[in-house]
């Protein structure tokens, strides 16, 4: 019987181009630079495997995107819309401002030293409230 493909834990070897600055880590003289996935050595315990699903699976929550409703509406506008980015503008743009929003307070908590850079769920909305009342003040920043 085959093991299960997620249960085991995978390790991200990055081939980065370091000779050159102009192909950006994409590209070097033609070859194409991207990650290689290794499998390593099948899980032990069930905690262990529910841990490498959750490593090896994209995680789109709250917790490591405080942007996911945004995200979630504009693929649900491009769905509604045939795929049209004209007619999801609105929803791009704020995906964008959302990302923005959140980017800079990562940037202040780490220049303050505070840990985790993003704030836990608990905390974003007073931060996002804090921010709206500065912004209706007039006293940006």
């Amino acid at each position: 019987m085959l093991p299960d493909i997620l249960d085991m834990p995978l390790k991200l070897e990055v081939k980065v181009c370091t000779l050159c600055c102009r192909c950006r880590g994409d590209y070097h003289q033609g070859r194409r630079i991207m990650f290689s996935g290794v499998l390593g050595e099948p899980s032990k315990t069930e905690e262990e495997r529910l841990k490498n699903i959750e490593r090896t699976t994209k995680v789109l929550h709250d917790e490591k995107n405080p942007c996911i409703k945004e995200h979630t509406m504009s693929l649900k506008c491009l769905e509604d819309n045939d795929y049209d980015r004209n007619k999801c503008g609105w929803h791009f743009e704020n995906y964008k401002k959302c990302q923005d929003f959140w980017s800079e307070i990562r940037v202040q908590r780490r220049r303050a030293g505070i840990k985790p850079n993003l704030p836990p769920v608990e905390e974003r909305d007073e931060i996002k409230r804090e921010y709206l009342e500065k912004l209706r003040s007039g006293t940006n920043k």
